[in-house]
């Protein structure tokens, strides 16, 4: 119970989560009071803004970190897709290195907590009843696997694999839109291919079950592609 606690406590207090100051449902309308970001991840995604590699790896390991202090309390975000993401900090105008570095500086992702949250063990049970297990968020984000598949933070790293996909293909999954092999196999020459394969298509025994693994994963393969410049856009 004591570790449970201060899981929580150091969840509440996490770098790289945005907390609801306030939130009013009823009349006459609901609201919610949140720090005022400058926009979201897919409003970076829109601008082209994760052709430098640096911002993605700083980008998407803010969002890993945040859905490690969501697992490690025993639950699943349940409500991932790029809008929940928010960026602060100033727009990156391009210049020479240093510049990045003090825009990576100042540069923070926070996602957003509405308390969508599903405890793993109630998912789990709601599986083996038949009941939808709970995850909240855009179907193109929800992992879709067999019904003998396990509730558990791999269905938040599916979403972490699809928001990688679109931000390397250049192209917006809409609803129930999937991610199939010969999709990725249009972006076998991209670095991150074998992150996005198994987070999307392998086996849930084979697939991304840790945050920390996945985040450490994506910053070894693109820091060793850094040199390789810009992620090449692929067009359908």
């Amino acid at each position: 119970m004591g570790a449970e606690l201060a899981a929580r406590r150091a969840y509440q207090h996490h770098p790289h989560v945005l907390n609801i100051h306030h939130w009013h449902r009823g009349q006459p309308g609901s609201y919610m009071v949140i720090e005022r970001a400058r926009g979201s991840m897919r409003d970076e995604i829109k601008a082209g803004a994760y052709r430098e590699r640096r911002i993605l790896i700083q980008d998407i390991s803010h969002v890993l970190e945040a859905l490690y202090g969501v697992h490690i309390q025993g639950n699943v975000y349940g409500d991932l897709r790029p809008a929940n993401a928010l960026v602060f900090g100033r727009p990156y105008k391009k210049g020479d290195e240093r510049a990045l570095r003090d825009h990576l500086d100042q540069r923070v992702v926070k996602l957003a907590d509405f308390q969508f949250h599903v405890k793993i063990e109630e998912g789990e049970r709601q599986r083996i009843r038949g009941v939808r297990k709970g995850a909240s968020g855009s179907s193109c984000y929800v992992v879709r696997h067999p019904e003998s598949t396990r509730f558990g933070p791999h269905w938040d790293l599916y979403g972490v694999g699809v928001i990688l996909y679109e931000i390397i293909s250049g192209r917006r999954l809409h609803q129930k839109a999937r991610v199939s092999q010969k999709d990725l196999n249009r972006l076998r020459d991209d670095p991150l291919h074998g992150v996005m394969s198994r987070a999307l298509l392998a086996p849930v025994d084979e697939s991304y079950h840790n945050a920390e693994e996945m985040k450490d994963n994506i910053q070894r393969t693109l820091m060793r592609d850094l040199r390789k410049g810009p992620i090449r856009r692929h067009y359908f």
